[in-house]
């Protein structure tokens, strides 16, 4: 579940300070409380076992921990993209072979490893795994993880497509048949439970709400008995919220999230009250799909800022964090594979300012993030639109070749983790922080820093004393935790 850690004295940075390093120095881990805020230790608030993920709240939002074996809390995005490698035929068609899904993974790990790609998502079968593939996909996420240290996120479609007795569970939803639903939930959290630190999170639904009526920004399916979901938005929120909470009684160990489409303010009011038992909303997003297939433009970072932003605020009002469960752009057509990069590299700045670790003042909740896809379904060719599997990074066709749009994901990726790694993976204990990267000092990094001071000006010939080490140069505001400095450069010990 959710930790919120509740800090005094913090102040939002106003637009006229962007031009200032904003250190920051939070999770420190002390055994006392100091007057910025509450220390995280061991008792205060806790960790779960080692490497099993939490989702932590404090002044600087949302971001996950995974604690290591001293028991420090170790802040991390859960970022990669989604596997679900079916060729010509449907996921539903592997309930009995779901390996060759997966398998393509085992080529690119090791791209995935230094690319700053540390979580795959995988998308179960409706019905579930028989017995046989549970045990291969069991060994095969563990290998992945001690391996290459990519963790996996692991989607069920809780009851979309799902007939395992004959009857589409949710084209009829009798009890007897949300019953059987809830059977497939309580079995997959029976398994996962023995996943431990190779499984970073399971995701309940993938955009199920399109198939609900007056639920989604669109409607989807309603034409056969396997697209269709006969229960109104309110029934069907509080179903998916009773699906979490059947799998929280088996699994405590990993975060569950609500697998969503877009999000729009007027659902605010349906879903409210329906989150109990979820620790974040998982959203699919394809910002450039309303300018029509294919694509003929690349959104702008701007462009995207503004969609993320208005996702964000949702969420804000839903008080949850958010995984971007799937987002994407085509090479098909006139974009190429050259626009395909330029939006990825786009998306990823844009998405930044909402995760902690960003000097932005939009609230950080954004947690992780999944390109869709690292490989190719065709089948969606000819069912959705022939440039759907150009969305893909790797072809096993092409020899696993990364596209262009890898190399800017992956450097997106691994910004947005240095940025967390300065703010939170401090040590106190060692000299003062080092506000560079790639060998040159960085502007805008939020590190907080335990200091006995409020609201006062160190004025430029003042020495000011932080941890035991003075600090000079420049003019720097102290406002409650926070102090600001005219440029890295302002930033010097002695």
């Amino acid at each position: 579940m959710i930790q919120s850690i509740e800090t005094t004295g913090a102040t939002m940075l106003p637009r006229n300070r962007n031009r200032y390093v904003i250190i920051c120095l939070s999770w420190v881990f002390l055994a006392v409380n100091l007057s910025c805020g509450q220390a995280i230790t061991s008792e205060n608030p806790g960790c779960n076992e080692a490497g099993i993920l939490s989702i932590r709240r404090d002044n600087n939002g949302y971001v996950i921990t995974a604690c290591d074996s001293a028991n420090t809390p170790r802040p991390i995005f859960l970022l990669g993209g989604a596997s679900q490698y079916t060729g010509d035929k449907h996921v539903n068609d592997f309930h009995n072979d779901f390996m060759y899904l997966v398998q393509p993974v085992d080529s690119i790990a090791h791209l995935m490893q230094s690319g700053g790609h540390n979580c795959v998502k995988f998308y179960l079968p409706p019905n579930g795994l028989n017995d046989a593939d549970k045990d291969r996909l069991a060994a095969f996420i563990i290998r992945l993880y001690k391996t290459y240290k990519v963790r996996t996120c692991l989607l069920h479609f809780a009851g979309l497509y799902a007939n395992p007795n004959g009857e589409f569970l949710l084209y009829n939803p009798t009890p007897d048949n949300l019953e059987q639903l809830k059977i497939l939930i309580r079995s997959l959290a029976a398994w996962t439970g023995t996943l431990g630190t190779a499984l970073a999170c399971v995701q309940l639904g993938n955009e199920n709400e399109y198939y609900v009526n007056g639920a989604g920004i669109v409607k989807f399916g309603g034409t056969a008995d396997w697209d269709s979901v006969a229960l109104t938005p309110e029934q069907y929120h509080s179903l998916m919220d009773e699906l979490a909470g059947e799998y929280r009684r088996i699994d405590l160990k990993h975060p569950v999230f609500l697998g969503h489409g877009q999000l729009a303010d007027r659902q605010v009011d349906i879903i409210n009250g329906r989150l109990t038992n979820f620790d974040g909303i998982a959203i699919n997003v394809y910002p450039n799909w309303a300018e029509g297939r294919p694509a003929t433009k690349v959104m702008l970072a701007m462009e995207l800022e503004q969609f993320f932003a208005d996702q964000v605020a949702v969420a804000v009002r839903l008080d949850k964090p958010l995984i971007i469960g799937e987002f994407g752009e085509s090479s098909f057509g006139s974009l190429g594979t050259t626009g395909q990069r330029n939006f990825a590299a786009n998306a990823v700045a844009a998405m930044q300012k909402f995760m902690a670790g960003s000097h932005s003042e939009y609230p950080k909740q954004i947690i992780g993030a999944f390109w869709h896809e690292y490989f190719p379904e065709q089948w969606k060719n000819v069912e959705i639109h022939e440039s759907e599997s150009a969305l893909c990074l790797f072809d096993p066709a092409q020899g696993y070749e990364p596209k262009p749009a890898f190399s800017a994901l992956s450097a997106g990726y691994i910004l947005m983790a240095d940025s967390l790694r300065q703010i939170f993976d401090l040590n106190v204990g060692n000299d003062l922080p080092k506000v560079h990267h790639n060998g040159a000092w960085r502007e805008n990094y939020v590190i907080r820093l335990i200091i006995d001071a409020h609201n006062r000006t160190v004025h430029e010939d003042d020495w000011i004393t932080i941890q035991g080490r003075r600090i000079r140069k420049g003019s720097i505001t102290v406002e409650g935790c926070y102090i600001y400095f005219r440029s890295a450069t302002d930033l010097k010990s002695k």
